[in-house]
This record gives C-alpha cells, structure tokens and sequence, in this order.
C-alpha cells in the first residue's frame, strides 16, 4: 500500500521554479556571483558617464552628444536594474531573488 502525504507550499513553489530555486536558496546564497555584479557596475559606470558626458558635449558636436546620451541610456538601464535587484535582496525585500538577475556567460 502506497501512503501519499500533502507537499507543502515551499516545496510546490520550489518545484515549480527548478533549478533556479535550488541554486540561490537551498544552497543559501547571501551574495550574488562576483560577475553579475562586476558586469552591473560596469554598465552602471559607464551609463552614468556617458550621460554626463553627452549634455556636456551638446555644444561642441552635437552628434556625439546625442550618440552619448543613447549609449548612456542603453548601458545606464540594465545595470541600474541589476543594481536594485541585487539591493533589494541584500535588505530582503519578498519577491526579489538573484534567480530575477540573467545569467553572464563570457
């Protein structure tokens, strides 16, 4: 004879978010990989300069100040993401993990 016990919550929800799941919370991650967090600060760097950069440059050559502000707009939003995700996990904030992050690969 079989006996069937109910699953908890925790273990559906971990379940249902796979290796995700087991990778950040079973293992007890605290801080996030050192690339994420290397590749966040870099964009957000380099987004922050290239939009000071870009209003500063409007006068002299105006297209180069407008490449630098697209530029600094498109580096600017991932990192500044990243950065919040990772800073909300740090104060731990419910509904934010590490898993939201993508996967750097280089």
């Amino acid at each position: 004879m079989v006996r069937y016990a109910q699953v908890s919550s925790s273990e559906r929800a971990a379940a249902s978010l796979g290796s995700e799941y087991e990778t950040y919370h079973h293992r007890g991650a605290r801080w996030p990989p050192l690339r994420q967090v290397l590749l966040s600060l870099f964009l957000l760097g380099i987004g922050t300069t290239f939009l000071i950069a870009g209003p500063l440059s409007l006068n002299s050559d105006y297209d180069r100040g407008v490449a630098f502000i697209v530029l600094g707009v498109v580096a600017f939003l991932p990192g500044s993401f990243s950065m919040f995700v990772m800073v909300q996990v740090q104060r731990g904030m419910r509904g934010y993990s590490y898993a939201q992050l993508p996967d750097v690969h280089f």
